[in-house]
């Protein structure tokens, strides 16, 4: 069975640039392996202005562009469920979860799903659950199981990975 990876990367954003920050690899440096993700090829559009005239049937509809020959459809923001697994010792688990709470609530992201080959930037954390936590006291292992919910705030902007000569995700890129 493939495991398909997860990865994030911190943004900052001054009102004109970005900047990259940490990338973060979930599996490879926390041993924390994806189990769930929210998997949404096409967002919902946002609602198109309208007039209701009284004298009138129907409603009148503006769609941007449309006058000019160039209709854009604009997407909503959405929500990004996923869910992760960590087995470990016993000892290391809430240093873990720790860590990876406080990456995730540092601010702006990007992330990239291995599995879908495609990513978002703009995403904030927008709440962070405890599913289950498992201890077995004879061998010391720990289990346990956390989803994260985002807003995507851009909801068309591809985020692709950058990769290095041996084959290795080092980062996070798009195009504007």
């Amino acid at each position: 069975m493939d495991v398909f990876k997860i990865y994030f990367q911190r943004l900052s954003y001054n009102g004109q640039d970005y900047t990259k920050g940490r990338f973060l690899d979930p599996q490879q440096e926390m041993g924390l392996y994806c189990r769930s993700i929210t998997l949404s090829p096409m967002q919902d559009m946002k609602d198109n202005v309208t007039l209701d005239w009284p004298g009138e049937d129907g409603v009148d509809v503006y769609v941007p562009g449309e006058i000019i020959g160039n209709a854009v459809p604009r997407m909503k923001s959405y929500d990004l469920n996923i869910s992760f697994v960590w087995e470990g010792n016993d000892s290391d688990w809430r240093q873990t979860l720790d860590a990876f709470i406080s990456f995730l609530k540092g601010g702006r992201l990007c992330y990239y799903d291995e599995f879908v080959k495609n990513g978002r930037k703009d995403v904030v954390l927008k709440r962070f659950e405890h599913d289950a936590l498992y201890r077995n006291s004879m061998d010391g292992i720990t289990i346990f199981s956390v989803s994260a919910s985002f807003l995507v705030g851009d909801p068309k902007t591809n985020v692709l990975p950058t990769v290095n000569q041996q084959g290795q995700i080092t980062g996070l890129e798009w195009q504007n």
